[in-house]
């Protein structure tokens, strides 16, 4: 049985977008899937390009790649529901919950062949989007995918515990300044990278988990898809179906999900 993570919690309409800025000649735009209204950030010229973020992130987690795509492709960053500026309705949120509202966005978009890039969770619903459109997907990237393996870092184990969801609000809460020593070691982790950016003000998990909305979203689909001993679903046995040219990607120092699922 899939899990409501908290009955009564209250959903909230998202705060007008300020991402992406105009002069990355990017816009974002939004398409109906189904009954639910999904926001994505397009541009750029070329063959499309379909790109899932991972687990508490949206099309703003990408900021750093389009500008190196949309000279080649067109690009189609979705916020995946739950997340970003896409609806957040009260739904058991699963993989297949996720990759169903994806696939009926890009039927509703014309998409007709297309790239698709996951990264994290963003990569298990990649998978599962490939399933529900055979024969359409010409080449993938799963970016330190989710569901190759049960480990995963203790924070998001210990976060499927009873009473996540009020501790992951009082962080959130910008008056505790939690948010804002979190964009400073996100700027540091930049700099260690040697990662520019120009961005007056970055935008962090707990910016987003704000939203009783994005919280309620974010919850949901750790607690059906993983638990205190780690990961629960397994795309592995998907894997070996999938005849399509694959490039995985990992980060040597992943603290999320270890490299050596790779």
């Amino acid at each position: 049985m899939y899990e409501l993570p908290f009955e009564n919690s209250p959903i909230i309409e998202p705060a007008p977008p300020s991402w992406p800025p105009v002069r990355l000649g990017l816009t974002r735009a939004f398409v109906q899937a189904g009954e639910y209204t999904m926001s994505y950030v397009t541009g750029g010229h070329g063959p499309p390009i379909v790109l899932l973020h991972g687990l508490g992130g949206c099309s703003y987690a990408w900021r750093n790649t389009l500008s190196a795509l949309t000279p080649h492709f067109t690009v189609y960053a979705f916020d995946m529901l739950g997340s970003g500026e896409s609806d957040k309705p009260h739904i058991a949120y699963t993989i297949d919950a996720l990759a169903s509202t994806v696939a009926l966005a890009i039927d509703a978009l014309g998409l007709e062949q297309l790239h698709l890039i996951g990264h994290s969770l963003g990569g298990g619903v990649a998978m599962r989007v490939w399933q529900l459109l055979p024969g359409r997907i010409d080449r993938a990237i799963l970016v330190s995918s989710g569901g190759m393996g049960r480990a995963v870092h203790w924070l998001l184990r210990i976060s499927t515990l009873p009473g996540a969801q009020g501790v992951l609000g009082a962080l959130s809460n910008p008056r505790l300044h939690v948010s804002q020593a979190s964009r400073a070691m996100e700027s540091r982790r930049l700099r260690r990278l040697q990662v520019t950016s120009e961005e007056p003000q970055l935008m962090t998990v707990l910016d987003r988990l704000r939203d009783p909305g994005a919280r309620y979203a974010f919850l949901s689909i750790l607690r059906n898809s993983a638990g205190l001993t780690g990961q629960r679903i397994n795309a592995l046995d998907t894997m070996g179906a999938l005849h399509t040219p694959v490039l995985l990607i990992w980060g040597a120092r992943d603290r999320t999900i270890p490299p050596e699922h790779g």
